[in-house]
């Protein structure tokens, strides 16, 4: 126990692991192997003009520390412009910081709404940086030692009361403080002050040397979503679940960066994500370039092992597959679970001739035991990926015509899935859908009615009334929050702030908590940040949405 190690005189270390070490360090590998750039967190530039303009209109989603519902309404007050304020941003946004006032004190000074003041003239040096307003542990404890003239030793005991939360402890240690600030002379009034800011900080004390770490990976995170999107969306993948938002929503904000996804093929899929060289045509139309897209990898398909998705893969390399019959005989580990959510993944089109009915189908008449009944549709299955004496080829729809994976021939009696039916196949076996936005959908009908999208409420008139609908992102009642309810939706232009009052939270909690889509009526207040006052469900959508819920 950490106690009793502390008691024995033993040192101990913690070792914190982080999915995000892992991204940045896939992200340099990726970018190496297809930009043939050599970069690690100490050679990418520190100062690069297009990181801090994304952190300064929290285009954040995806960077690390810096992509939560608080740090994307505060960025654009506190317009980081240097590394150290990207150290102060991820340490602010903290329940101690907030519970303390220190947030709001540092935001009014940061805009210059507030005069830039000091507890006591001698504090100057150790608040300088942070403009007046305590942060860090280090520097309490330097007031402690300034102030009150507290050893070293005294100072290390403060600093461990905080870490191991001993609220006995840390009461006799404010007792000290209060006494050491009256012998200096300290009025009563900055006394108070300065313990409360200290009992803030026992629960959640942060260290500027933790905090200038962090800094340094959401720097690079953001660095490399900037410049290099589809090698970082591949490396978050591939160590996907990390980080403040699901899967789909990652997809969807990278499509809006104009990040092309390339979809599931059991002949072209690897494992894991991948970045691929695609030729797209010019303005022109007479020159062709190559952009970086990324490839779903299978490891997203819901119920297929990881082994034998690596099994897939290697016997890929002797030759393609032809069909779903084929697969099974040379992947014979593979079970019929496996086959359907392949097939309904979109996995098994074989170069557009099958859709995912089809597939489903075939999969089911090559996994069961077939009778004499059935023997002459099996050999046909063998031998093609299409029973050719049925099949009827049929034009493509607009959905169809628009998505890689189901652009393909089928048999009359089975109807191809479109529209808001194949992004919901898609979201239920992978997770995520490269194609439309459930929302869009019912943009028209929901223009009709005067409900708007993401992008129109960003920029009202305050105290301006409205609707806004979206799938349910994000619930989070923070507890330094007073039981207010913050709610975020999103939609195909993007996302859309709330704030729900505890009693509306109360009249609408089981809307609330049980809707994936919602219709809300607010009323505008500022800077993107609508104040709810009426819910609604969407019960015409009920595609999967995984969201962040009070964490």
């Amino acid at each position: 126990d950490k106690t009793d190690c502390e008691e024995l005189k033993i040192v101990k270390v913690d070792l914190l692991g982080l999915g995000m070490m892992a991204v940045l360090r896939d992200s340099i590998s990726l970018i190496n192997e297809h930009h043939g750039k050599k970069l690690d967190l100490y050679q990418i530039p520190h100062d690069d003009k297009k990181v801090f303009e994304a952190l300064q209109k929290a285009d954040t989603v995806g960077m690390f520390q810096v992509e939560s519902r608080a740090q994307i309404a505060f960025l654009p007050k506190s317009k980081p412009e240097t590394f150290y304020d990207i150290v102060v941003q991820v340490a602010i946004i903290r329940p101690g910081p907030i519970v303390g006032n220190m947030l709001k004190s540092y935001i009014a000074r940061r805009q210059g709404i507030e005069e830039i003041t000091y507890p006591h003239p001698s504090l100057k040096p150790i608040l300088e940086r942070t403009l007046g307003v305590p942060l860090f542990q280090e520097q309490l404890l330097k007031i402690a030692m300034e102030i009150a003239d507290f050893t070293g030793s005294q100072a290390e005991e403060l600093r461990r009361s905080m870490g191991f939360k001993r609220p006995g402890k840390l009461e006799s240690i404010s007792d000290n403080l209060r006494a050491g600030m009256e012998k200096k002379g300290i009025s009563p009034e900055i006394r108070e002050n300065i313990v409360k800011a200290v009992k803030a900080f026992s629960n959640y004390g942060f260290p500027e040397s933790h905090a200038v770490s962090f800094a340094l990976l959401a720097y690079a995170s953001a660095y490399f979503i900037v410049h290099f999107r589809a090698c970082f969306m591949a490396a978050m993948f591939n160590n996907y679940p990390l980080g403040f938002y699901n899967a789909a929503t990652l997809v969807k904000d990278a499509q809006r960066h104009d990040l092309h996804f390339i979809a599931l093929d059991i002949n072209r899929s690897q494992y894991e994500f991948t970045v691929e060289d695609v030729a797209i045509n010019t303005a022109s139309g007479i020159d062709t370039v190559t952009e970086k897209q990324v490839r779903v990898g299978l490891n997203f398909v819901r119920g297929l092992r990881k082994e034998i998705g690596m099994a897939i893969v290697a016997e890929r390399s002797n030759d393609l597959y032809t069909s779903i019959a084929n697969l099974i005989d040379r992947v014979p580990e593979i079970n019929k679970r496996e086959i359907r959510a392949l097939s309904l993944a979109g996995a098994l089109n074989f170069d557009g001739t099958v859709h995912r009915r089809e597939a489903l189908w075939q999969s089911e008449l090559a996994t069961q035991p077939a009778g004499e009944l059935f023997d002459g549709v099996r050999t046909l299955l063998s031998e093609s990926p299409v029973p050719p004496a049925r099949i009827v080829p049929l034009p493509l729809t607009t959905d169809e015509a628009s998505s890689v994976s189901d652009k393909s021939v089928h048999t009359p009696f089975l109807k191809r899935m479109e529209g808001l039916e194949l992004v919901d196949a898609d979201l239920r076996k992978t997770g995520i859908s490269i194609g439309k936005h459930p929302m869009s959908f019912f943009r028209e009908e929901m223009t009709k009615r005067g409900i708007l999208s993401a992008q129109q409420s960003l920029n009202l008139k305050k105290n301006q009334v409205v609707s806004v609908a979206g799938a349910v992102i994000i619930r989070q009642r923070p507890m330094s929050a007073n039981k207010v309810v913050f709610i975020t939706l999103e939609d195909e232009t993007g996302f859309s702030n709330f704030v729900v009052m505890p009693d509306k939270f109360e009249k609408y909690r089981a809307v609330i908590n049980h809707s994936n889509y919602l219709i809300i009526r607010a009323i505008y207040e500022e800077r993107g940040m609508l104040k709810a006052i009426h819910f609604t469900p969407i019960s015409e959508i009920s595609t999967e949405v995984v969201s962040h819920d009070f964490r």
